[in-house]
């Protein structure tokens, strides 16, 4: 969706690498750096920031008692948490995980700011999506009777 490599090239320095086999090249994990593999994911993460940023002052605003911040923190509140969120954790689980474990197992940490960048990104992408699976089963054995509440 986003010019990535013209974006990666003006914001970040990458340590030239090939791939870790020729299977991962033809599969589109050309690189063993985070950041180069997911492409526009990478992207969408600083996308979600911003947007519980600007979540986080309009529920402070509807706090004063404006109804209009109150309606659209509700919107934003919705949209975030059970669109975005979840069809994002859906659609992209595989690709960050995959992603995440090539640059894991093949970690640099060098002054080029692509490959340190990449490199913590990845190793935190790698506990949370692992952890995922665990938090979830987590949350359901907690919340078992209210599982057949269709509002749940």
């Amino acid at each position: 969706m986003l010019p990535t490599d013209d974006i990666n090239s003006k914001v970040f320095t990458f340590t030239e690498e090939s791939a870790i086999a020729d299977n991962f090249d033809e599969f589109g994990y050309e690189q063993k750096n985070f950041i180069q593999n997911l492409g526009s994911l990478y992207y969408f993460f600083p996308y979600f920031c911003i947007c519980l940023i600007v979540l986080l002052l309009l529920k402070l605003i509807s706090m004063l008692g404006c109804s209009r911040p109150q309606k659209w923190y509700q919107q934003l509140k919705a949209y975030l948490f059970w669109n975005f969120l979840l069809r994002f954790t859906l659609e992209a689980y595989l690709e960050l995980h995959l992603s995440a474990t090539i640059n894991v197992a093949n970690l640099l940490f060098t002054w080029n700011s692509g490959d340190w960048i990449g490199a913590l990104t990845s190793i935190l992408v790698t506990v949370i999506v692992n952890a995922f699976p665990f938090a979830l089963g987590i949350f359901y054995h907690r919340n078992f009777e209210r599982v057949s509440d269709e509002g749940f």
